[in-house]
């Protein structure tokens, strides 16, 4: 892939998105691990709730990809999860592997990188009692593993983020947005994501005005990074990890040189 990137500063962070979701089934330990191998500074990820109301590392709203289903994921009790197979959909090496609850995923990875974490709300104005109860179980698992500092809260819901302000203020909050704009009165918020295909470099500037960073995603291919280099972002994801560091390290070699 092309590597002659440009920039004045070089200190945007690596972000593995979902893991090393490139080569690995996404949102696994065995993507999460391989990440961690690389000189990333951080790992997004996704979670929402079972029935029973257990946060789980999981991005689609139902399990048909990964072969359990149409049935959506509020719909299934964990113990019925142990029945899905989370990697073979993506490669037969990776068979047999199982649900990944928070609590686990926190046991392994928390205070080891930064780590965006998603929440994916449940649809419908009928359940922000559960998006609700999402938000608090997120944010009691934190709190638990005492990595306040080193977690930011991600989601597409600003109210939703409101909430967990209002009941966390010494968290971290950052808005994903498909379409970047600056919200109003939005100083609860740590940072903005957006999508790299929409992103503007006025928008990075607006924000970095009001003191926040900007993350992007998905960034997959150099002309992507360059876009977001030349937007000047300050964290960037990517499913290939491992390119993406490569890359960057080529870059800083040569605006240090």
């Amino acid at each position: 892939m092309n590597t002659k990137l440009t920039r004045e500063s070089t200190s945007t962070l690596a972000i593995a998105h979902r893991g090393f979701s490139s080569a690995f089934p996404e949102n696994t330990l065995p993507a999460f691990d391989a990440a961690l191998e690389l000189p990333i500074q951080g790992i997004e990820f996704d979670v929402q709730l079972t029935r029973e109301g257990i946060p789980i590392v999981f991005h689609d709203k139902n399990f048909r990809r990964v072969g359990g289903g149409m049935k959506l994921v509020r719909a299934r009790i964990l113990q019925q999860l142990d029945q899905v197979d989370f990697g073979s959909w993506f490669d037969r090496r990776f068979r047999g592997i199982g649900p990944l609850t928070l609590k686990t995923f926190m046991h392994r990875y928390a205070g080891r990188c930064l780590l965006l974490l998603e929440i994916k709300p449940e649809g419908g104005s009928t359940r922000m009692g559960r998006r609700q109860q999402l938000m608090e179980r997120v944010i009691d698992m934190v709190r638990e593993f005492q990595v306040v500092d080193s977690v930011r809260i991600l989601c597409f819901d600003l109210d939703l983020l409101r909430y967990g302000h209002e009941i966390a203020k010494d968290f971290h909050f950052v808005l994903n947005q498909t379409r970047p704009a600056i919200v109003e009165d939005d100083a609860f918020l740590a940072a903005y994501s957006a999508n790299i295909k929409r992103l503007r470099p006025q928008f990075v500037q607006a924000v970095h005005a009001k003191g926040k960073p900007v993350y992007s995603y998905t960034v997959n291919d150099a002309t992507m990074l360059q876009k977001a280099l030349d937007c000047g972002v300050d964290a960037v994801m990517s499913d290939d990890p491992r390119w993406l560091t490569r890359t960057l390290a080529t870059y800083q070699e040569k605006t240090t040189t």
